[in-house]
């Protein structure tokens, strides 16, 4: 985790340094599916623009999957890179490009019944313990959408900005252990991976993740 957010910060500052230095520039802070962001817009040609915006939130919530309750704690964390067309020389564009995707899941679940189902299998939660899992993307992951707004509009200083998109996140990446008094027995070792299957399965609807987000821009 802290290599790959070393690896947002790095790109970050390299792709938005620079930019501040130059005519045409917007920034902007927004509120959406990809947490809070802030943003900067380039003007690079007519009707073009270059945005790079990072997205940060942790939220925290429960839920079961295959039997099994979860507290879940949902990591955010993007850097985004794209190019906006204006084609009517107006507010709204069309977006394409990428995203640093560095969203992540974390579960911890611990049994309390008297009866815990792993994979097809029921065990007692001492045979289980504290199972844990972690869930990733893929870490580069193309962007498609469109929008409202133009940051370096030059009729507005402030600006009103709407984003609508998907964000191909690629397949699920989980992984599930467990410290309870079976968590070396080979049988209870396949039924966990039978258990991490059925995780992946299930959070299939997060490979096409949606992106809404609302906000404003400043030109300076």
């Amino acid at each position: 985790m802290m290599i790959r957010n070393g690896m947002l910060a790095t790109v970050t500052g390299a792709l938005l340094l620079p930019s501040m230095t130059m005519a045409d520039v917007g920034v902007g802070a927004k509120l959406g599916t990809l947490g809070v962001g802030v943003e900067l817009t380039k003007d690079l040609m007519h009707n073009v623009n270059g945005r790079v915006g990072l997205n940060v939130l942790n939220l925290a919530r429960n839920g079961a999957e295959d039997g099994v309750d979860y507290n879940i704690d949902l990591n955010l964390s993007s850097i985004m890179m794209m190019f906006d067309w204006h084609p009517f020389s107006g507010g709204m564009r069309l977006s394409a490009g990428a995203a640093f995707n560095n969203n992540e899941l974390s579960l911890v679940a611990k049994p309390t019944n008297t009866s815990y189902t792993i994979g097809s299998t029921v065990y007692t939660p001492s045979e289980v313990g504290t199972l844990r899992g972690t869930v990733a993307f893929d870490d580069l992951t193309p962007y498609v959408g469109i929008g409202w707004g133009n940051a370096v509009s030059k009729d507005d200083r402030f600006t009103f900005v709407l984003d609508i998109g998907v964000l191909f996140q690629g397949s699920t990446e989980s992984k599930l252990t467990a410290d309870g008094t079976l968590a070396t027995d080979p049988t209870f070792q396949s039924e966990l991976a039978q258990e991490q299957k059925n995780l992946n399965k299930a959070l299939d609807a997060f490979e096409l993740y949606p992106v809404i987000a609302l906000g404003f821009a400043y030109r300076f």
